[in-house]
């Protein structure tokens, strides 16, 4: 039985070494994707601009963009992991954010927007049986699992353009075994920032003679530009022998978005939006071929100009493109691709899926032409409440490979205040 367990051990994290890239440090859960939209584009997420409650995991900028508009948000996933393999294997993230104008608390405040945000990352291993040493029969199972608690706060200001910058404090535990002499446990931040550009805005006072369009549309183009680094210390993990300590997943991303479409001023509703990222990753660890290792600093082996500007490859980064076509702001399509090279993690694969939302529904409905709703709860859930179901999927490549089948479930609530 000890014999099964060690084997199913082994073979569970090899397996999972070559799901995440490069294999430099512990704990690579931590980067796994939280949410189905950035799951769906690509797996890019540092740039974009979203109300996605889980967004912040990646990038704690995220909150303080979304605190523009001001909110309390709750975000679940889940996704079987690796299903091929039929191991008890999952991946849960929940996640609760709001965000509010200090102004609004207070006039002498100045125009700030405070977001603040909340989640838990859980990956589990499945459970595994204990036996004793001198008998086969069982004597009673423990869960192995990886968990993160993440606190984030963000900050937005506006002045022509929108600029927030967040960062995030986690909390890490990492058990193998029953026995507590086999957990890990460390501490990390994240830290990024996100600028949206709106480009129609800054060049014409009005947006509608642009396009040479009716009075009630206005064009809108937007350029977003997003940096995050993950898991930032200089701390390790290990789980019996301080000697055999391993580096945490710190990571860099960096990207740029673009987010075009038409605005309906009426109604403040989007008939049509188009947008699309480009990301570059880097894992920021560095090994020799012993034990020694090092963390490195600012994007690492990533060339911005070259690489997310001018689209190049390196084989020593991940590329990750993705885009989303949003019709009526009730359905969205998500798709596009992850990229490494084939000596670097080797993980090759499209992405695609769809989305539903209440909130384009809700806007029609409340619209100036439509008849007036009396029921005072019916209108608040029009005015204040929207709902958000996101599935997307991986398409590997390669045949029977071990990201084969797996899919990412989101489900949002998101109440304005």
């Amino acid at each position: 039985m000890f014999r099964l367990i060690f084997l199913t051990l082994t073979f569970l994290f090899t397996t999972i070494s070559i799901c995440f890239p490069q294999g430099e440090a512990a704990v690579p859960f931590l980067l796994l994707q939280t949410n189905a939209e950035s799951h769906g584009m690509g797996y890019s997420s540092v740039a974009r601009i979203t109300d996605e409650p889980l967004a912040f995991t990646t990038n704690p900028a995220h909150l303080g963009m979304q605190s523009f508009n001001e909110h309390f948000s709750i975000g679940y996933n889940y996704s079987d992991w690796l299903p091929s393999f039929n191991l008890d294997l999952w991946v849960r993230t929940f996640g609760v954010t709001s965000g509010f104008n200090l102004n609004k608390l207070n006039p002498d405040f100045p125009s700030v927007h405070v977001g603040f945000g909340y989640s838990n990352i859980f990956l589990n291993y499945g459970d595994f049986i204990k036996t004793d040493p001198s008998s086969p029969e069982p004597i009673r199972t423990y869960r192995s699992y990886d968990y993160a608690n993440l606190y984030s706060i963000g900050i937005g200001y506006e002045y022509f353009i929108k600029i927030s910058a967040g960062l995030t404090y986690k909390n890490i535990v990492s058990r193998l075994r029953e026995e507590k002499l086999y957990e890990g446990r460390a501490f990390a931040f994240d830290f990024g920032f996100l600028i949206d550009i709106p480009i129609v805005n800054l060049i014409s006072d009005s947006p509608s003679n642009i396009l040479n369009l009716s009075p009630a549309y206005e064009p809108f183009l937007n350029l977003t530009l997003g940096f995050a680094n993950n898991n930032y210390t200089s701390g390790t993990i290990y789980y019996v022998d301080p000697a055999q300590a391993d580096p945490l997943p710190r990571f860099a991303r960096v990207g740029i978005g673009v987010n075009i479409g038409l605005y309906d001023k009426s109604t403040d509703w989007n008939p049509v939006s188009l947008k699309w990222t480009i990301e570059k990753n880097d894992m920021l660890v560095t090994r020799d071929s012993g034990r020694h290792w090092e963390y490195q600093s600012g994007l690492g082996d990533i060339n911005f100009f070259k690489e997310v500007i001018l689209g190049k490859t390196n084989e020593k980064t991940e590329k990750l493109t993705g885009w989303e076509l949003n019709l009526g702001e009730v359905i969205s399509i998500y798709g596009d691709r992850f990229e490494e090279d084939y000596n670097h993690g080797n993980r090759r694969f499209s992405t695609n899926g769809w989305g539903l939302n209440t909130k384009g529904i809700k806007k029609l409905l409340l619209n100036p032409n439509s008849p007036d709703i009396s029921n005072d709860f019916l209108r608040f859930i029009l005015n204040k409440v929207d709902f958000r179901f996101i599935q997307t999927e991986i398409k590997p490549d390669e045949k029977n490979h071990p990201l084969t089948g797996i899919k990412f479930t989101t489900v949002n609530l998101i109440i304005s205040i």
